[in-house]
C-alpha cells in the first residue's frame, strides 16, 4: 500500500515513523508524506508515550554520537 492512497482511515505511528522523518535515509519522503497526512486531518495518527520515549531516546543517542 502507498501513503499517497491513505485517506479516511486511523494509523499507529510507530518510533520509526519519527525516526526517519527526523533523519535522512530512503524512507524519510514517506514518513514525512505519512506525517503530513496526519497534521492535515486527512487520516487520524495515534501515538503512545512509549513511543515518545524511544524518539526522544534515539534522538538523545544520536546527539551523543555525533
Amino acid at each position: 500500500m502507498k501513503i499517497s492512497n491513505l485517506k479516511d482511515c486511523s494509523v499507529f505511528i510507530d518510533t520509526n515513523i519519527l525516526i526517519y522523518a527526523f533523519t535522512t535515509t530512503r524512507f524519510t519522503p514517506a514518513c514525512e508524506e505519512l506525517l503530513e497526512k496526519v497534521r492535515n486531518g486527512v487520516v487520524k495518527g495515534h501515538i503512545n508515550s512509549t513511543v515518545i520515549d524511544e524518539f526522544f531516546h534515539k534522538v538523545l543517542l544520536m546527539q551523543v554520537y555525533t
